[in-house]
């Protein structure tokens, strides 16, 4: 299974260019953003509801360690794709607006779901008209 998420904001650079964090280029910003580097944590100081950051670093290691999966991570003119040997490769390209993160999710058969289910039973949610 292939699931996008878009997010047509300011953008992984943008959003450092924004707090004045400095990063190479595109690619080096994505690397950042990978490595506990967020900018939102600069957002509300001493509040940690709105000290978020990880959620791109936490889904891609999940899709990558747990899953098997494959991950591409766009952002403006920065290009991230990693696979679940453990290799990856950064480009410079095309320019995006915002952020793209794809990720191919392996099928992962579920085991002894249907021996825990109860196979017969009769539905409480009656349809009346």
């Amino acid at each position: 299974m292939d699931l996008c998420i878009y997010d047509a904001g300011k953008s992984i650079p943008g959003s450092y260019t924004e707090h004045g964090t400095y990063y190479g280029d595109d690619c080096h910003a994505i690397e950042l953003a990978l490595s506990h580097n967020s900018t939102a944590k600069d957002s509300i100081p001493d509040d940690p509801i709105h000290q978020r950051g990880n959620g791109i670093r936490s889904v891609i290691k999940k899709v990558i360690t747990e899953n098997g999966g494959e991950v591409l991570l766009a952002s403006r003119n920065g290009y991230l794709y990693i696979n679940s040997r453990g290799e990856y490769e950064y480009n410079l390209g095309g320019v995006i607006t915002g952020t793209l993160i794809t990720l191919r999710l392996k099928p992962n058969r579920v085991p002894q779901i249907m021996d825990q289910s109860e196979l017969q039973f009769s539905n409480p949610y009656v349809y009346k008209k």
